[in-house]
C-alpha cells in the first residue's frame, strides 16, 4: 500500500480524531496530519505527521519532546532535511499525569494511541524497507554532539544497514552533525533502544531498521 494510505489507515484506526491536509506553498509538498479534534479539550494524545512522496522511507519517534531538550526541534529539523515519511510526537510531558500514564516510554503506557500509530505503520506496510528511530535527549560524560546507537552493534559507519546509513548521512552533510556510533566508546555503550521500542520490533522482518539517535 501507498505511505497515503498508510496515513489515511491511522485515521481509520482511531477515534475522535481530526485528519487535516497541509501543503506547504513554497514546495508544494503535501503532509497528512493527524490530531486531537480541536473542540475536545484534556485528551493530549499527540500528533502525528505523515509526508507524501517522503524521500527516505523512516518513521521519527521523539518519545519524550518536552521533557528532553532540544528533541523536538532537532527531530523536525532531521525529518524535514531527510524528507522522512513520518513524525510522531506525543502529547504531552512524560510527567502530566501523576501515574506516570503520560510516559511512552514505559511498558506499562504501551496500550496507547501513540504506540497504536505505529503498530498500523507496521501492519500497513507489510515487508517494505522502513527505519524506525528514537530521537532522544541526554547530557553525555563524554564530548560528542550526538551518538547514534543502530540495532545490532557496529563499529564503522559503512557497516550501518542501508537506511540507517542515508539518515546518518544526512546528519552529516545537511546538519552538520557529526555522531559517534554507541559501539566505539565504552562510556556511549549505554545510549542504546528503549527496551519497549526494542520489544515492538523483535519480531519485524530484516527489512526493518531500528535506531536510536541520541542529542547532547
Amino acid at each position: 500500500r501507498s505511505l497515503a494510505q498508510v496515513a489515511r489507515a491511522q485515521a481509520a484506526a482511531a477515534r475522535d480524531l481530526q485528519l487535516a491536509t497541509l501543503v506547504d506553498t513554497g514546495t508544494g509538498q503535501e503532509f497528512l496530519i493527524l490530531r486531537d479534534e480541536p473542540s475536545r479539550e484534556g485528551r493530549h494524545w499527540g500528533c502525528f505527521v505523515f509526508r507524501l512522496g517522503a524521500k527516505l522511507p523512516a518513521v521519527f519517534d521523539v518519545s519524550r519532546p518536552l521533557a528532553e531538550l532540544r528533541t523536538l526541534e532537532f527531530g523536525a529539523t532531521l525529518y524535514e532535511a531527510s524528507k522522512s515519511f513520518a513524525l510522531l510526537l506525543p502529547g504531552a510531558h512524560l510527567r502530566a499525569n501523576g501515574d506516570g500514564s503520560a510516559d511512552m516510554l514505559q511498558f506499562a503506557n504501551k496500550v496507547s494511541l501513540f504506540h497504536l500509530v505505529r503498530q498500523v505503520i507496521l501492519r500497513e506496510t507489510g515487508d517494505d524497507p522502513l527505519l524506525f528511530l528514537q530521537v532522544r535527549g541526554a547530557r553525555f560524560p563524554f564530548a560528542a554532539q550526538a551518538v547514534l546507537s543502530p540495532g545490532q552493534l557496529v563499529h564503522e559507519f559503512n557497516d550501518l544497514p542501508p537506511l540507517t546509513r542515508q539518515l546518518q548521512d544526512c546528519l552529516r552533510s545537511q546538519l552538520g552533525v557529526e555522531a559517534i556510533l554507541n559501539g566505539t566508546l565504552p562510556e556511549a555503550s549505554g545510549y542504546t533502544i528503549s527496551s519497549l521500542y526494542g520489544h515492538t520490533m523483535r519480531s519485524q522482518p530484516a527489512t526493518r531498521e531500528v535506531a536510536s539517535l541520541w542529542l547532547s
